[in-house]
């Protein structure tokens, strides 16, 4: 039934809206009779449907196309956290006064970060396969913490997440090994840390 909905079209041709209800009418072979919107700015996208900005995650999943929208959450804050850590930030850190650091942990910088880093879409499959919903923290401080880890040493890193969160495959000298590393190598401080992750 018509309602009023529109499809839109960006300038440069991208489908910003109506995706779902294209699908729908193709895979039941019917015709849809709707407004037909285009030449919008791309960044409209971000508005459509909520009426406010779209969560970076949602950004995140449509620019980078091969993760679903959960993924790119978790990848999201993962990396968020990476950069507040990169830059000295405590992880308690938001957006700052009027905005002043919100720069820092936009999708576009999300999404730069990942083209920099793209092991991080692997390293998220290993969190996935190993970790499961097997423990109490998130895969997003996992993700975190093996990604930082494995500039090191991967392999070991994720023997020390085992035993972190599933109390297997290390021994205690290697764990008493393994945080002389972080402290030295990673200069983690107190203060920049959560509660959960200190």
């Amino acid at each position: 039934m018509y309602n009023g909905d529109s499809i839109r079209v960006s300038k440069s041709g991208v489908l910003l809206d109506g995706q779902n209800r294209l699908m729908a009418a193709q895979k039941a072979k019917v015709n849809l009779v709707c407004d037909l919107i285009v030449g919008l700015e791309d960044e409209v996208f971000n508005t459509i449907d909520q009426g406010r900005t779209r969560q970076k995650g949602h950004l995140v999943a449509r620019d980078l196309g091969s993760i679903t929208t959960t993924d790119a959450q978790t990848l999201t804050t993962a990396v968020t956290r990476v950069i507040k850590y990169q830059e000295s930030l405590s992880q308690l850190t938001t957006g700052g006064f009027e905005g002043k650091i919100a720069h820092k942990f936009t999708a576009p910088r999300v999404i730069e970060y990942v083209n920099q880093h793209p092991e991080l879409l692997d390293q998220l499959e290993v969190i996935k396969k190993e970790f499961g919903v097997r423990c109490n923290l998130s895969r997003a401080t996992l993700l975190y913490v093996y990604h930082i880890g494995s500039r090191y040493d991967a392999t070991y890193t994720l023997k020390f997440l085992r035993k972190a969160v599933l109390a297997i495959g290390l021994t205690g000298d290697e764990t008493l090994y393994f945080y002389h590393q972080c402290l030295n190598e990673y200069k983690a401080k107190q203060s920049n840390w959560t509660k959960a992750e200190f």
